[in-house]
């Protein structure tokens, strides 16, 4: 019975008082309406059968005196987990979106949805009705990338197994949280102490200009209010892979990520009317590849510099280049990682309670500077590989992130085949203007990709 780990605990505790915490993964293919919903619900239902995660469930020892745990359910059927909407054009699918990443879970059993909505025009760049397929995950079982995967074996010819395993109750998890209370008190010194050392060396790194050292607070903008609302709004810019790669051949010396970031800084920029100042953005940079841990959220979060003042587009690609780098070399160093693995440290449940309660209480609180003006993730899957519904290929794919805290406006950025998918979530009482702000995205990718009609190398800046 594998604890919940302290990292994706605080998903599960403290996440959650001023926002839900679900991952929002999805798919777009064709409406084949030769295919019925109870076809494509059980071809979802067999696979997310076979899917370990999907079975699990988290067990809380009673009044939390301890680790929650994570516990394969008993009488596990997928059939409950998975709905079918019928629509008829994107605008009900948004709204979709926004309404399944503000439900609750239910903790008796695992923490995910699939939600199947049919007839919906209107989606990007497609003439013909659309299937979106959104997979919604409590961020405690796991992160984007950990979504991705799911949904490649969701989408998959291959019917997965999975032999269920152990379970625990409540009593158990009680009982485990009784005889390990001695050990919470030197386990929290042990953590802390590894991470205050961790942060010192990883300052001294910066301090010697071994490692560059993030941007400064910034002046707020109008979406860096206190976000207390419940209500979200939506929409997905849908944009060719193509194009973009050849727009950062053309410019040399960037990402394709590097040339999206560019521009929804510029869009941003343009839309808030702001261009005295850079914008700055939150980047999330996995640590699955460096990082050893049976933690469900492998990520850290980084601050990139938009470089928004910079008029020459190249200039501003190559510079979010350069920085990005920096903010990954510093991330996953050895003093970050390690920081990183002792940060939180390990409470038992009630900890967690008595620190979301505390934070519930607290008034927000105005401040005059943030460290970033927006979030900006990005997942990337690589070419389809046959991954179909019922033999209907997946056309795209995308995401939605969590609004919440003092960031009022996130972006998540997916590219599947042909398609980059950017979406945007937030909080309309400050973005009070969405339709605005995606003609502004649309508008910004058609000027950029105007601008750079060739494959062929620019000039070195400088």
């Amino acid at each position: 019975m594998p604890p919940v780990r302290a990292r994706d605990a605080v998903f599960r505790y403290i996440s959650e008082v001023q926002t839900r915490s679900p991952v929002i993964a999805a798919y777009v293919l064709a409406d084949d309406r030769s295919r019925s919903s109870t076809e494509l619900a059980d071809w979802l239902t067999r696979r997310a059968a076979g899917i370990g995660v999907l079975r699990q469930r988290v067990v809380s020892p009673y009044g939390h005196l301890g680790d929650d745990y994570w516990s394969f359910a008993r009488d596990f059927n997928a059939t409950e987990h998975v709905h079918v909407h019928e629509m008829t054009h994107w605008n009900q699918a948004c709204e979709l979106l926004t309404r399944v990443q503000a439900e609750n879970f239910d903790w008796s059993r695992p923490a995910w949805s699939i939600h199947i909505a049919r007839g919906v025009t209107g989606v990007g760049p497609w003439d013909h009705p659309c299937v979106v397929v959104i997979l919604s995950i409590h961020h405690s079982v796991t992160d984007g990338a950990g979504a991705a995967d799911i949904m490649r074996t969701l989408f998959s010819p291959e019917i997965p197994t999975v032999v269920s395993g152990w379970t625990i109750s409540r009593a158990g998890a009680t009982m485990r949280g009784l005889v390990t209370s001695p050990l919470w008190g030197p386990r929290l010194v042990r953590d802390v102490f590894a991470a205050v050392r961790a942060q010192r060396r990883l300052r001294d790194d910066m301090i010697a200009g071994r490692l560059s050292t993030p941007p400064a607070p910034s002046p707020v903008t109008a979406l860096n209010g206190m976000v207390t609302t419940a209500r979200r709004a939506a929409d997905v810019v849908f944009v060719p892979f193509p194009q973009l790669r050849a727009t950062a051949t053309a410019i040399g010396e960037v990402k394709v990520n590097d040339v999206v970031l560019a521009t929804i800084g510029r869009a941003l920029a343009h839309y808030l009317g702001d261009a005295d100042r850079d914008l700055v953005g939150c980047i999330r940079i996995s640590t699955r590849s460096v990082e050893i841990t049976d933690a469900r959220n492998s990520l850290m979060l980084g601050v990139v510099d938009l470089h928004t003042t910079t008029s020459d587009f190249v200039d501003q690609a190559r510079a979010i280049h350069a920085d990005t780098q920096e903010e990954r070399e510093r991330a996953l160093s050895p003093h970050a990682l390690a920081a990183h693995a002792a940060v939180p440290p390990r409470l038992p449940g009630f900890a967690f309670r008595l620190i979301a309660a505390a934070r519930r209480r607290r008034e927000p609180v105005t401040m005059a500077e943030v460290l970033t003006h927006t979030g900006i993730s990005s997942v990337t899957e690589g070419p389809v590989d046959g991954r179909q519904l019922c033999g209907i290929p997946v056309l795209a794919s995308f995401g939605l992130a969590v609004v919440g805290g003092q960031s009022a406006l996130e972006h998540m950025v997916y590219s599947i085949g042909d398609t980059v998918a950017v979406s945007i979530n937030t909080d309309p009482e400050q973005l009070t203007d969405l339709p605005r702000y995606v003609a502004e995205l649309r508008a910004a990718f058609a000027d950029i990709f105007g601008s750079w009609p060739t494959g062929e190398p620019a000039e070195r800046a400088g």
